[in-house]
């Protein structure tokens, strides 16, 4: 009988599906587009701008009236004098020899009645040093008067620091109502002689000259809180002695007519800065005044007004807008890049970089990602 023979097996194979492989790439794909789209969503660069200031100096002219100072803000006082400068020079090339020392002292009479002092008149110093009335004078009942006294003797010893003088002449009682006072030292015990030269008188002129301008501020007599501007005439020169002449000391006297306007600092400096800020453009502002560079000067005067040029310099902040800036020359660049960038424009001292989230490393290519500021 014959053998049965086995069913035959059938092998089954399983057909791979593809919409498995098209589901995880699906995924994969959709995990990178959702990486993306954060980084680029996420993605921001903040970039402060510090701006750079700068020293500029500024040139006005102002008219300042003179005459009506109660009314003007800006406004000075006129001034018209003639004035006597007068300086004292030591001759260079000289001998000491012993001379009578003296020199100006005030006599003062607390007495009820008039007092005559004859020329010689004894005047003692408090260490006995006897010094005499050069001139009579009379000293006013309850009044003082200016006399010239001069020492008995020659000699250094005499040449005295201010002090009190009696009078010995007179009784013990009016000694102590009518007596001296020097206010300087008392000069000449010791005199030097020389002979004065032309080029000791040039150089003397020329000093004169030279300090001129600050001598008649000086003898004006304004005080630290004004500004003294005037214009100048020389009318006269005149010298004590001449070259050859054998002399202690000489003095250059020079006559001089000026018109000076008197003006408050600070009312001419407060205008001085008002209109410097109005010279400056939208987006600038002044850091600071530079007042050693604040000068005024004369440019014409008269009694009713002064024309003056004033300059002024100031560190000045130029602020930059912004919007001015194009973003795209941006895009990709890192933190120092950033920094190079804006180092090109004269008003930015430097540049502050700060890229969110914690991966982004450049400048993203959004515009609205991107956000300028100014540090103010």
């Amino acid at each position: 009988m014959p053998k049965k023979q086995k069913p035959a097996t059938r092998e089954f194979i399983l057909v791979e599906r593809p919409y498995k492989k098209i589901a995880i790439t699906f995924l994969v794909l959709a995990g990178l587009l959702v990486c993306v789209i954060s980084y680029f969503s996420l993605s921001k660069a903040v970039i402060t701008l510090i701006p750079k200031d700068a020293a500029r100096e500024k040139t006005f002219t102002a008219t300042v009236p003179l005459a009506s100072a109660a009314t003007a803000e800006l406004s000075g006082t006129y001034i018209e004098k003639d004035l006597n400068i007068t300086k004292t020079f030591d001759v260079q090339n000289f001998k000491t020899e012993e001379g009578k020392s003296g020199g100006a002292v005030k006599i003062i009479n607390k007495n009820t009645k008039n007092q005559t002092l004859i020329a010689t008149t004894r005047f003692l110093s408090p260490n006995n040093l006897l010094f005499r009335l050069k001139n009579s004078v009379v000293v006013p009942a309850g009044g003082e008067i200016i006399g010239e006294i001069e020492a008995d003797e020659a000699g250094a010893k005499y040449d005295i620091a201010p002090t009190t003088f009696t009078i010995p002449g007179l009784s013990t009682d009016l000694q102590k109502k009518i007596y001296g006072v020097s206010s300087q030292v008392m000069s000449g015990g010791v005199r030097k002689i020389g002979t004065l030269t032309a080029a000791e008188i040039a150089t003397a002129q020329k000093t004169v000259l030279d300090s001129l301008d600050e001598s008649i501020i000086k003898e004006i007599g304004a005080d630290e809180s004004k500004t003294v501007l005037f214009e100048k005439e020389i009318k006269d020169e005149k010298i004590s002695a001449k070259d050859g002449d054998k002399v202690e000391k000489f003095t250059v006297t020079i006559k001089v007519k000026v018109q000076a306007a008197i003006i408050a600092k600070d009312k001419i400096l407060e205008y001085a800065k008002t209109e410097y800020n109005k010279t400056l453009a939208e987006k600038e502002e002044v850091v600071n005044f530079d007042l050693k560079s604040f000068k005024v000067s004369l440019v014409d005067i008269a009694k009713e007004s002064a024309t003056v040029k004033i300059t002024l310099s100031a560190a000045i902040l130029g602020l930059p807008e912004p919007s001015e800036f194009n973003k795209q020359k941006l895009y990709g660049l890192d933190a120092k890049g950033v920094r190079f960038f804006f180092s090109q424009y004269e008003n930015i001292k430097d540049a502050e970089v700060v890229f969110s989230p914690f991966w982004v490393k450049t400048v993203p290519s959004l515009a609205d990602h991107v956000e300028i500021r100014i540090k103010q």
